[in-house]
């Protein structure tokens, strides 16, 4: 146990940072784990090259931005390795990909590890159910305990044969194909990744297939960056927003065709903790690779609420940076004047986190459209809760909606920080932990989604350790 905590100590800068000191914190945001893990799937089933260029290096597909990319990406990465799949690093910062085409993947001779990431296991699952023969699904703790949602119920009507392998409804999973899809039936009211992987799996479909849409849909933005990542690759279809809110869609194969380098956004999620970073600490941060809004997945709303959050945001037009200030409302205080009403997540909720922590040191607020985060990682209506319970942070969560507090002070933790294997959370704890020290469980939970987190931060003098 004691080899899976981080100590954080109070950060005690050793010069002055901020907008009058002409030094500001640079961060840089991480790939976008969305992008970077559909444009994989994507180039897995283009056409194998055709070509050798210098050195051994195929005319396969190129993707750029990739450095830092976390272990949800490196799942899917391994998971179509293992499905035949050859994919190189060129350096750093980018991959080739040789593609197998819509049919060319290979039965694998073992299990298919998604870790802890739910979108790998959506997009590979849609993926293997096209397979001929038997494909093992598997994932680490906290997947295993996430329940299965409308995907799998829809492939079976498919004719994928589905056994459980140890408990009913959880991983690890075997699928025996192939689909012989016609028409499915998907409830979106927790998830919009099972729309997202027949999105992306009808390339290899026999035959077009429908889509009886059903629940109050989430993810609205997730659902739409597959779709726009689709027809960018050759499909023509369309899920326009009013088609989604609709009974049903119908979509057709397609060819995937990427004829130029994919350059990969970063993470506009990951900008909430460098904005949290800030209103805690009082100081300038510059924050490199920030998404077109396009790419930002709903995490604009970041931007749009940042003045209530404590923080001024400055975007470099055209230069993807965003420029970081804390803000002061009064003349005695931080504490902005009035609080904010309410903040809707339903296309964001991954922000719950660091945005409930920003309400509780600013002016307070409330935060709604976040019923479904409780099937993430962990519960993290509830286990934010206890999170910020336990740097005597207060909020409540009633009738679907989150009440924060403001004005409150975060405090040293008496006790271990608990984390749930939930990454958001335990970055959202390191943050706080910053500011008053602490005990926080999970010593490389970041590595999920923010490979460097912990280089940004020590890297400014914030002291990390680990036993």
């Amino acid at each position: 146990m004691e080899l899976d905590i981080l100590y954080v100590k109070p950060w005690q800068p050793d010069r002055a940072f901020g907008v009058n000191s002409g030094e500001e914190i640079c961060w840089r945001l991480p790939p976008s784990k969305s992008h970077l893990i559909r444009w994989l799937l994507l180039g897995s089933q283009t056409q194998p090259p055709s070509r050798i260029l210098d050195a051994g290096v195929g005319a396969g597909v190129i993707l750029k931005g990739v450095a830092g990319a976390g272990r949800d990406v490196s799942a899917m990465k391994d998971c179509l390795q293992t499905l035949g799949v050859e994919i190189i690093s060129i350096d750093v910062d980018t991959w080739q990909i040789s593609g197998k085409g819509q049919h060319g993947f290979c039965q694998p001779g073992e299990p298919l590890n998604c870790l802890n990431s739910g979108t790998t296991l959506r997009l590979i699952t849609g993926l293997c159910a096209r397979i001929d023969g038997e494909v093992e699904i598997d994932g680490d703790s906290s997947l295993r305990k996430r329940a299965n949602d409308a995907l799998i119920p829809a492939i079976s009507e498919a004719g994928v044969k589905i056994d459980f392998l140890q408990n009913a409804n959880e991983l690890p999973i075997k699928l025996t194909g192939p689909w012989e899809p016609k028409v499915f039936s998907l409830d979106l009211s927790a998830s919009g990744q099972p729309l997202s992987a027949l999105r992306l799996a009808v390339i290899g479909a026999p035959n077009p297939i429908k889509i009886n849409l059903h629940g109050n849909r989430v993810s609205r933005k997730h659902i739409l960056l597959s779709d726009k990542l689709a027809r960018a690759t050759g499909s023509l279809d369309r899920l326009d927003l009013p088609a989604i809110e609709g009974d049903a869609i119908v979509l057709h194969p397609w060819q995937p065709v990427i004829d130029e380098a994919v350059n990969i956004p970063g993470d506009a999620s990951m900008l909430s903790f460098a904005m949290l970073f800030s209103a805690l600490h009082g100081v300038g941060l510059r924050v490199e690779k920030w998404p077109e809004r396009d790419d930002s997945l709903g995490n604009e709303i970041l931007l749009d609420f940042a003045g209530e959050l404590r923080v001024e945001i400055l975007e470099e037009m055209g230069a993807g940076v965003v420029n970081i200030h804390p803000v002061k409302r009064t003349e005695n205080d931080n504490i902005p004047i009035s609080a904010c009403e309410v903040i809707d997540l339903t296309d964001a909720n991954d922000l719950i986190s660091p945005i409930a922590a920003m309400l509780a040191i600013g002016a307070g607020g409330s935060i709604c459209g976040v019923s479904h985060a409780q099937w993430k990682e962990s519960n993290r209506i509830s286990k934010t809760i206890e999170l910020l319970a336990a740097f005597s942070i207060s909020a409540t969560y009633v009738d679907g909606v989150m009440t924060v507090d403001g004005g409150q002070v975060p405090l040293p933790p008496v006790e271990l920080v608990r984390t749930y294997l939930d990454h958001r959370l335990q970055m959202t704890a390191v943050i706080l932990a910053s500011k008053v020290g602490g005990k926080v469980q999970g010593r490389d939970l970041h590595e999920v989604s923010y490979f460097g987190l912990l280089d940004e931060l020590q890297a400014i003098g914030i002291e990390i350790s680990s036993p």
